[in-house]
C-alpha cells in the first residue's frame, strides 16, 4: 500500500451514479470521499454558467483531490475527477483549456473508475446531456486511454454495479 492514502476517482458522464457509488465504496472500504466541487458551486447558479465558472469548477476540484486531509483512511474516493471538467468545457466551447489540461496531470489518481451509461437516466436541474450519454462515454474512455491513465470500466446496475466496482478495486489492491 501506498504511504499516502490511495486516491481512486469515480469517472464519467452525467447520472452513471458515481455519487452513490463513491459513497458505496467509501462504506464498503471504510474509506473517505469527496464529493464533486461542480454540484456545490452550480447549486448556486445553476446551468447558467460561463466558461470562467468551468475553469473554476476545475480549480476547486483540483484542490479537493489535491488538498484532501484524512490521514486515518488508506483510501479516498472522489466523486469525479478533473477529465469531467475538460470534456464538458470541449463539449461546451468547442476547444480544451490549457488549464484544465495542466491540472488533469497534477490530480495524480491512482486509479480511475468510468462508470458505464447503462443505468436509467435520473433526472436533475443540473444535468445537460441525456441524449449524449453514449458518446460522451467514449470520450471519457478516449481521454482516460490518451493519458495512459489506469482505469477499469464499472457495470451494471444497483448491488451488480456495486459488486463489479468492489471486485475491480480488490483486483488493483492485489
Amino acid at each position: 500500500m501506498h504511504s499516502s492514502p490511495l486516491k481512486i476517482a469515480l469517472t464519467g458522464t452525467e447520472s452513471t451514479g458515481k455519487t452513490t457509488l463513491t459513497q458505496q465504496l467509501a462504506a464498503h472500504f471504510d474509506a473517505s470521499f469527496e464529493l464533486e466541487y461542480a454540484r456545490e458551486y452550480l447549486q448556486n447558479i445553476g446551468l447558467n454558467y460561463s466558461k470562467q465558472d468551468v475553469l473554476n469548477i476545475a480549480a476547486g476540484q483540483l484542490d479537493k483531490i489535491k488538498n484532501f486531509k484524512d490521514g486515518s483512511k488508506n483510501i479516498i474516493f472522489f466523486d469525479t475527477e478533473l477529465i469531467v471538467s475538460k470534456i464538458w468545457f470541449k463539449h461546451r466551447y468547442g476547444y480544451s483549456d490549457p488549464s484544465i489540461e495542466k491540472y488533469i496531470e497534477l490530480q495524480k489518481i491512482d486509479l480511475f473508475l468510468l462508470c458505464a451509461p447503462d443505468i436509467g437516466w435520473q433526472p436533475d436541474p443540473l444535468r445537460e446531456h441525456a441524449a449524449e450519454s453514449q458518446s460522451l462515454f467514449e470520450c471519457f474512455e478516449n481521454e482516460l486511454q490518451s493519458y495512459h491513465f489506469n482505469y477499469k470500466i464499472v457495470r451494471g446496475s444497483g448491488e451488480e454495479r456495486l459488486k463489479n466496482a468492489i471486485q475491480i478495486i480488490v483486483d488493483f489492491l492485489g
